[in-house]
């Protein structure tokens, strides 16, 4: 599982941080939002989910990232969306992987060419 966390400037440039899950112990801060992922409609515009948990209580300790520059992953695949993507990847359980995999059926974008794209790696290290 992929969760996006996107950020518009006032200026309207985006950029998305992506933070990966492998099947692991169960997450109890995604608990706090499976209401609001079980209600999720593929069709309706997207909603933010203010104040459902915070954001720093879903982060892998080591805060190493890749960054590059690329697009919106659903229409219209724009560009020039800053991409930071989490090494570190965060636990899920199985239970909780089937409840998103339930109320999405199928989001994923077909694999885009690479465009000559950079990718650049941060080394952040651990959180307090």
């Amino acid at each position: 599982m992929e969760l996006h966390f996107v950020h518009r400037a006032e200026s309207g440039r985006l950029a998305v941080m992506a933070l990966f899950f492998d099947k692991g112990e169960e997450n109890v801060t995604l608990n706090a939002a499976w209401d609001e992922i079980a209600k999720f409609d593929e069709k309706a515009k997207p909603k933010p989910l203010k104040n459902v948990f915070a954001i720093t209580n879903l982060l892998p300790k080591n805060l190493e990232t890749v960054q590059y520059n690329g697009s919106l992953t659903t229409p219209p695949t724009a560009e020039g969306v800053l991409w930071v993507i989490l090494r570190e990847h965060a636990k899920a359980s199985p239970g909780q992987l089937g409840a998103f995999n339930s109320a999405v059926a199928h989001n994923a974008r077909p694999i885009q060419p690479l465009n000559d794209r950079i990718f650049y790696k941060s080394e952040h290290g651990n959180r307090n």
